[in-house]
């Protein structure tokens, strides 16, 4: 079994996101993983890598870089790790990139000094960015966990779910505007708010909770719009006949569409060619136009025949639990890594 050291900030109790500590644990279940990094009580901050390879359990095959070991937020050093530059392990080491749309070239030029020998990312052009640094490249798409991909078929009560950052406020032009045009399809609106549903929509059972990432937050709260919880959301997502997906910044196919599908929820998707970089995956969504104009007719179709829509919808849960779990990531990964140590 291969032997990793994983780089990593201690995810348990992360809430904005689950998709990393899914993935830290599914690889723990996979192969000898030792996790290190801000968070679990066996870190010293201080350590050379002398120290650290001297203290572990075992000597590792391979050290991967993890999602969070370094920083995306542009206010806070790249790096706040001095005493542990990868060259210095003299282990192949794997880097995740992790929201690629924050401090590209920094990262690049971090993988580029640090030697990597694989550079790991959930954007379908791995291999390119893998390329400006004059290395391998692995593409691991987004998944879910193998229990969410376990779930049977729930009761649908909601016709059409949204919730989510409607833009990302940080870096606005490397995302579409598609979902508040989808918005503004289905809602009147006030300074960007949704305050009322238009005609073609009002009979429809809506869950709307868009994210501003502004002080508008505050506001769609207190008109009854709050953010989910973590339990909330996967209730929601379980009880949602279709659930709005659009593509995250710079083009990535985000968690919530492997989420929707393993709760069987139809996913009603903004239209790209991206997806036939996942094998199978366009033909279990239903893309709608960018403009969102066809979106009351083909939810109005969806809805017009609940067995279709459960035929189809569990053809997407089945999907879901034969390739793309993050234990199927993990094991291509691990494969993948097997070629480097």
């Amino acid at each position: 079994m291969i032997k990793i050291l994983l780089l990593t900030q201690d995810m348990t109790k992360y809430k904005a996101a689950t998709y990393q500590r899914e993935f830290n644990r599914a690889l723990t279940e996979l192969a000898d993983v030792y996790c290190y990094g801000p968070g679990y009580p066996n870190y010293i901050k201080d350590w050379t890598w002398e120290t650290l390879l001297r203290e572990l359990p075992w000597m590792p095959d391979v050290v991967i870089l993890g999602h969070s070991w370094l920083s995306d937020d542009p206010a806070l050093p790249l790096d706040s790790h001095a005493m542990l530059n990868p060259v210095e392990s003299g282990l192949p080491t794997a880097m995740i990139l992790n929201k690629e749309y924050s401090r590209l070239e920094a990262k690049l030029d971090y993988a580029n000094r640090a030697r990597v020998s694989l550079l790991i990312s959930h954007h379908h052009e791995a291999s390119a960015l893998a390329s400006r640094v004059q290395t391998a490249g692995h593409f691991m798409p987004f998944a879910v966990s193998s229990e969410k991909a376990s779930r049977g078929f729930k009761t649908k009560t909601i016709d059409l779910m949204f919730t989510g950052v409607l833009r990302n406020p940080t870096f606005p032009q490397s995302q579409s505007d598609f979902r508040r045009v989808v918005q503004s399809r289905i809602f009147y609106t006030a300074a960007g708010l949704p305050v009322a549903r238009r005609k073609a929509f009002r009979q429809m059972n809506v869950l709307w909770r868009p994210i501003f990432g502004s002080p508008l937050d505050k506001l769609a709260s207190a008109m009854g719009m709050a953010r989910l919880s973590e339990d909330q959301y996967d209730a929601a997502l379980e009880s949602s006949i279709t659930c709005l997906n659009g593509l995250s910044p710079l083009g990535l196919v985000g968690t919530r569409y492997f989420e929707s599908l393993a709760a069987g929820s139809v996913v009603i998707a903004e239209p790209s060619d991206v997806y036939s970089h996942i094998n199978g995956l366009k033909d279990r969504i239903v893309e709608i136009s960018s403009d969102a104009s066809d979106l009351d007719e083909k939810l109005n179709l969806i809805l017009s025949d609940p067995g279709e829509a459960r035929k189809f919808a569990s053809a997407g849960q089945s999907y879901i639990a034969a390739g793309h779990t993050w234990k199927h990531r993990a094991m291509d990964l691990i494969e993948r890594l097997k070629q480097i140590v």
